[in-house]
């Protein structure tokens, strides 16, 4: 079962989520070239700092090398790591039906590591490719409490890969083209795929949500130290507006190009 991240929009790339809060966005297509946003925030009173890594789930190697190296040194300075991962959690006392659905969504492929950008643009997967320092922490939303909140066919729907559509020779430019519309209109999809209330739902769970318990999990850790978040790009706008109510101010920002198309 996939253990790091989910992806509630289509399944090539995490887009930027109007509904994740606030107008400034994590994820920038400029020309061909996709890049992702690092942005540190300061409190001015306590001097804490908060780092919100924004990362696309595939990517070229030297992506992940380079966000691997970032990291690194953040925890060199100090600052404890969070990361996103909805994982199973003991304790999670599931009852029979959950049991047997969990056990289903085991035998699923990773939809992270399979689909036409993986293929036709060479890209890698985070989750085998992103080096986290010793001591990083997962922070987020177990299975069991995601598919209580959303249902099975929803999660079902998160979660499953879609069916590969078959390979047609000549097509590879047509399907690039697909994807680079994507890239830079996936704004606008997500908009309009959140009119419907199952899509709003799910959102709620799937961003809302797992943005609180993010937060949550970081303002403890910042009594003590600086932290760092490490999440797709659609939960940084949304993170960043709960930082900046809580005292929180835009300090840094960073782009990392993640991959080219």
């Amino acid at each position: 079962m996939h253990s790091l991240t989910i992806d509630p929009g289509p399944r090539l790339l995490p887009t930027p989520s109007p509904s994740a809060g606030g107008s400034r966005v994590a994820l920038r297509v400029a020309g061909n070239h996709l890049r992702t946003a690092v942005w540190t925030l300061t409190h001015p009173a306590t001097g804490r700092t908060v780092t919100l890594v924004g990362t696309v789930h595939v990517g070229h190697g030297p992506y992940f090398q380079n966000l691997s190296d970032l990291l690194t040194g953040l925890a060199a300075g100090g600052a404890e790591i969070h990361v996103e991962g909805i994982a199973r959690r003991d304790g999670d006392c599931l009852n029979e039906w959950e049991e047997d659905r969990l056990a289903e969504a085991d035998t699923w492929d990773d939809a992270e590591a399979s689909g036409a950008a993986v293929r036709l643009l060479a890209l890698e997967s985070q989750s085998v490719h992103l080096r986290l320092p010793d001591g990083t922490r997962n922070i987020d939303l177990s299975h069991a409490e995601l598919l209580r909140s959303v249902g099975w066919d929803n999660y079902r729907r998160l979660f499953t890969t879609p069916p590969e559509a078959p390979a047609i020779p000549g097509f590879g430019p047509v399907v690039r083209a697909a994807i680079a519309f994507q890239f830079r209109h996936g704004r606008m999809i997500e908009a309009l795929g959140s009119v419907r209330p199952r899509n709003r739902r799910v959102n709620r769970v799937v961003i809302g949500q797992r943005n609180q318990r993010a937060f949550e999990g970081a303002i403890e850790t910042l009594t003590t130290g600086d932290v760092v978040l490490v999440w797709g790009t659609d939960h940084l706008p949304g993170l960043a507006r709960l930082f900046t109510a809580a005292g929180y101010r835009l300090g840094h920002e960073d782009w990392h190009e993640a991959c080219v198309f």
